[in-house]
């Protein structure tokens, strides 16, 4: 019971630190297509 709920707790951080990464990830593509768009108006 008590592994059960430790591997609760893992899976819990797991998903923020996908969720964290996952939104770093959105927010490089973000600034990349924003570079572009500035690129591209010179």
């Amino acid at each position: 019971m008590k592994f059960k709920i430790k591997k609760n707790i893992l899976s819990e951080e797991d998903k923020k630190t996908k969720i964290a990464e996952f939104n770093l990830l959105i927010t490089d593509l973000k600034n990349l297509k924003l570079g572009e768009l500035l690129t591209d108006q010179k």
